[in-house]
């Protein structure tokens, strides 16, 4: 996959079939999306385009740092594995944001994809006060030769909840990671490197490693979860029982941190620097803000013993 920043010059002439959005956490709802444009574009021999925005709108109108499902890497490697061709950002801004509807695409999107074929969703909105719709865009398109077809987005099954970027946070605000993993289609994943700690952990016999995520990652529910983990070097995929919160009986501390408990993993391997990335199986309990050292040993020794439970079923059901 190639990723271009606009004005950068897209390379090739081959048809181009674009779709367009944040495609944030390329949830079940997006790969409805995506699996439609890939098909058209590999029946016209041509090339699948994603074009999306960085920033994150909502983070250029809020001006704060807007908590991303997937952060540009992660998304960057889903987008690919699920086909596309083009990753093509356009910078948001508050000018690009008041642009009237009309001159976004005429002026901007058409002349730089050159698209022959645009595949939006049902409630694509673009421009001032996001005046455009999908109705616009078909107007748009048929004065420039280009074809414009809506997909209708993915529903659950009881036809009443839609499959959405938020719907997903939501899920993981509250701690239903399996809820969430549907709705993805994958499990929910933490991807960083490991960082230096203060080995805690080690000299309480439960030795954990410090994951450093990208700034804009969202965080699920503060708590107790059990996890897979994957490691840079690493064949093989391992278990763990992983922390999110600030660890308030050790230290209490102003920023979250992800610390994870690998089980069956050699204790005297370094894995500073190392990348790594977590897959939430569930959810086992909040984290405890009164004790002493002694009671995180029995909690923690009573969370292993559940997530082995966990892990044995996930076993005989093949997962």
């Amino acid at each position: 996959m190639r990723v271009y920043r606009y004005p950068e010059r897209i390379d090739g002439s081959c048809v181009r079939v674009m779709t367009v959005g944040n495609f944030d956490g390329v949830h079940r709802g997006h790969r409805v999306l995506l699996e439609e444009a890939k098909e058209k574009a590999r029946y016209f021999g041509g090339a699948l385009v994603v074009l999306t925005f960085w920033p994150h709108p909502r983070e250029v109108l809020t001006d704060t740092l807007y908590p991303l499902l997937t952060p540009p890497e992660e998304q960057q490697s889903l987008l690919e594995n699920r086909g596309v061709d083009v990753l093509a950002y356009m910078p948001f801004s508050v000018e690009i944001q008041k642009t009237d509807p009309q001159a976004f695409y005429e002026e901007y999107v058409f002349p730089w994809i050159n698209p022959r074929m645009i595949i939006v969703g049902k409630d694509h909105r673009f421009g001032a006060r996001r005046k455009g719709d999908v109705a616009t865009l078909k107007a748009l398109g048929e004065a420039s030769g280009i074809t414009v077809k809506e997909q209708s987005q993915m529903m659950l099954s009881d036809g009443e909840t839609k499959i959405s970027s938020q719907k997903v946070k939501d899920l993981l605000g509250a701690g239903r990671v399996e809820d969430a993993a549907w709705q993805l289609g994958r499990r929910y994943q933490l991807q960083g490197t490991v960082s230096v700690g203060k080995g805690f952990g080690r000299r309480i016999g439960y030795p954990t490693a410090n994951l450093e995520l990208p700034v804009r990652k969202f965080l699920p529910k503060r708590g107790v979860y059990v996890g897979r983990v994957s490691i840079e070097g690493y064949n093989q995929a391992y278990y763990g029982v992983l922390n999110i919160g600030y660890n308030p009986v050790v230290e209490e501390r102003e920023t979250s941190i992800v610390e994870v408990y690998i089980m069956d993993f050699p204790k005297e391997e370094s894995l500073y620097g190392r990348r790594m990335s977590i897959d939430l199986i569930t959810y086992l309990r909040e984290e405890y803000t009164e004790g002493d050292v002694s009671d995180l040993q029995a909690w923690i020794a009573e969370d292993v013993r559940q997530a082995k439970e966990i892990i044995k079923n996930l076993s005989v059901r093949g997962e």
